[in-house]
């Protein structure tokens, strides 16, 4: 595949290849330039037209949810031509979908990158992952890579991207810990952590507590964008919630799916937590996380549950921890 990629660079033909893999390679080059080529650009929309007075290079500036919105082209140079720092790291503020999009890769298409520092007077530094997410292409139909090594400041980094046919991806979120059981006033939270490095947009999720097997509260989670490698807080009350990882904080109190204070919603005898994704314009909605508990639990008085990489479902896998840790591990 790197040598088809390099061939089509060159305009060169390699055997038969069908109309599906030279349009994925033709997209891969074109998709590679945007990102190495240019400072990339984001352009606000004002109520649904794109506002190009306000467009500007400087897009790893804004915040994950304006970066997320309008149109973005994610390009990595500084305005010196060399690789960006600042935009790099910016990198895990956008979601696999904007990143894709911003590259003009069709919407079949799926995306794997990969930068990582090939040299550098820190030999520590030599080898060091930068940014590594996306589709694996051991589940697409077929696939495309194409490197590029640019400088960086006084580094030289490797830029790898991969372009998959048929691999699909999911935005992932773990359920890491719980506080069902509060000290006196203190709100009930749950948090969630993006592992990947591809930010997670939340429209489209859903979280609903279950009792006896009937939907009790529901909230439809419209907006708010995970950055890669932080967390989300879901609140009783976001105005007391301790924020220890400064993560996104989303209010689930007015629903009533999330108590404080006087008012409890979860039980420590029991209870269940269900979150849902539903893709926009479709009837199809997807169980992501269930999370059930019940009095052989042992849940106790301002004791958080954090999970131990283990069974979901089983308690010796949830360590209790003294008023919990909040948006951090």
């Amino acid at each position: 595949m790197l040598v088809t990629a390099f061939l089509s660079l060159a305009q060169l033909q390699l055997g038969p290849n069908t109309p599906d893999i030279d349009r994925l390679e033709r997209s891969a080059v074109e998709a590679m330039d945007k990102l190495t080529g240019s400072e990339g650009y984001h352009i606000p929309f004002e109520n649904g037209i794109k506002d190009a007075d306000n467009a500007t290079v400087d897009w790893h500036l804004l915040t994950p949810e304006e970066l997320n919105s309008g149109a973005l082209i994610p390009g990595l140079l500084s305005e010196r031509g060399r690789l960006s720092v600042l935009k790099v790291t910016s990198l895990k503020s956008l979601t696999e979908d904007t990143f894709s999009k911003g590259l003009g890769l069709n919407e079949e298409y799926d995306v794997r990158l990969l930068v990582r520092v090939e040299s550098s007077p820190n030999a520590s530094r030599v080898g060091e992952l930068l940014f590594d997410d996306g589709t694996h292409r051991n589940s697409s139909f077929s696939s495309v890579s194409i490197s590029r090594t640019m400088h960086m400041v006084d580094e030289v980094v490797l830029v790898s991207l991969e372009v998959h046919l048929g691999a699909g991806f999911t935005d992932r979120l773990f359920m890491t810990e719980i506080m069902i059981d509060p000290s006196a006033g203190g709100p009930e939270w749950i948090e969630l952590q993006n592992k990947d490095q591809f930010a997670v947009n939340l429209s489209g999720w859903s979280v609903s507590r279950i009792t006896n097997g009937v939907v009790s509260a529901h909230e439809l989670i419209t907006s708010g964008v995970v950055p890669g490698e932080s967390f989300l807080l879901l609140s009783g009350n976001p105005s007391i919630q301790e924020n220890l990882g400064n993560g996104l904080i989303i209010d689930l109190g007015i629903s009533g799916v999330l108590g404080s204070g006087q008012i409890n919603s979860l039980e420590s005898s029991g209870g269940q937590i269900l979150f849902q994704y539903a893709e926009y314009n479709s009837a199809l909605t997807y169980n992501l996380i269930d999370f059930k508990w019940d009095s052989t639990w042992n849940i106790n008085n301002g004791f958080s549950l954090v999970w131990n990489n283990n069974d979901f479902s089983n308690s010796s896998n949830w360590i209790p921890l003294e008023e919990g840790t909040p948006g951090s591990i």
